[in-house]
């Protein structure tokens, strides 16, 4: 399929603003990944995205299917959509407006079983793993944190840059209370386990 590349580059620039983020590393595309599906409820690879974004060298058209879902991720119907309509709705490549929720992920939505290593500073970290609707987690693994392995509690929403809160912790029988952790800095990194 031949893609219109002023169409093409405008869809990756509407997608960086809604993103709040031109992606430009592996946690990045996974964080992207996540919002498209947490936003449009379809799933596009990590892989299509790091090729989109040029992160890696592969010669590969992109799909229909593919910028179809970028073209709903940033609120057209599809593709031909997008390519008909995001000239005139002054979605140049000068345009810098428009809304965005700073990269949050909505716990509540995640599918049980997902996996997420989150990092901060100084070398501190945990995985974590859904195990329970609406937002229930279990400690996977953890390093230089209070939080074990085992652990339970309770994550509504995750961003980078923001301090990590799990309420009703509990250790086996035992409750923990509320962690906070990552307070100075806030959350380093997110990444998807696959």
């Amino acid at each position: 399929m031949k893609v219109d590349n002023d169409a093409f580059q405008r869809l990756k620039h509407r997608v960086a603003m809604t993103f709040k983020c031109n992606p430009k590393t592996p946690t990045d595309f996974d964080l992207l990944a996540l919002d498209i599906f947490q936003r449009t409820g379809r799933t596009i690879s990590v892989s299509t995205l790091k090729r989109i974004w040029r992160y890696v060298n592969v010669e590969h058209g992109t799909s229909y299917s593919s910028l179809t879902i970028l073209s709903r991720y940033v609120g057209y119907n599809d593709w031909d959509v997008f390519v008909e309509r995001s000239q005139e709705d002054g979605n140049s490549l000068s345009d810098t407006s428009g809304f965005g929720d700073n990269n949050i992920i909505a716990c509540t939505i995640l599918d049980i079983d997902t996996e997420l290593q989150l990092n901060w500073l100084p070398d501190k970290s945990c995985r974590i793993q859904k195990i329970g609707q609406p937002d229930i987690f279990r400690i996977v693994l953890s390093s230089n944190i209070k939080l074990k392995p085992g652990d339970i509690g309770h994550i509504n929403s995750l961003q980078i840059g923001t301090p990590l809160v799990i309420s009703g912790c509990r250790r086996g029988s035992n409750s923990l209370g509320t962690y906070h952790g990552a307070s100075t800095n806030g959350i380093d990194s997110i990444t998807l386990v696959e």
